[in-house]
């Protein structure tokens, strides 16, 4: 049986945990006394991409960054970049994981998500964005 990566890349860690489950290595676990992640008290604006809502559908509620398995429901907003156009979508149903803050989205929020993205309705509003670059700040 494979043990858990000794690793500090998110992305080797959330590659195995896409394909492992953290019952299997109960054995390897440690309790930790204290908080190991802090949140900020001020609500944060998310920018996520179609792609990592997709990886995120496939977790089965098991956070894809932390391993975690506790969660609370919330309600989140996201911008998306489709080819050259960006939309905000309101009220998007999420979990975040109260370890490491991260947002879970299930397959079927997902689906309405890419479809809302791919084959838009008239918008409820419209809104200014403004747009930095962080190569010329």
């Amino acid at each position: 049986m494979p043990r858990i990566p000794q690793t500090d890349s998110i992305a080797e860690l959330a590659a195995f945990w896409d394909s492992h489950d953290v019952t299997d290595f109960e054995d390897e676990l440690v309790e930790v006394p204290e908080q190991v992640f802090v949140r900020s008290q001020q609500p944060t604006r998310a920018y996520a991409s179609v792609h990592t809502m997709q990886k995120s559908a496939s977790t089965k509620d098991v956070c894809h960054v932390c391993g975690s398995n506790r969660s609370e429901n919330v309600y989140v907003e996201e911008v998306f970049k489709i080819a050259r156009r960006y939309a905000l979508v309101e009220n998007i149903p999420a979990k975040r994981c109260l370890q490491c803050g991260e947002l879970l989205f299930d397959a079927d929020t997902t689906e309405r998500v890419l479809s809302l993205l791919h084959n838009p309705p008239s918008p409820v509003r419209s809104v200014t964005l403004d747009v930095f670059e962080l190569a010329t700040a």
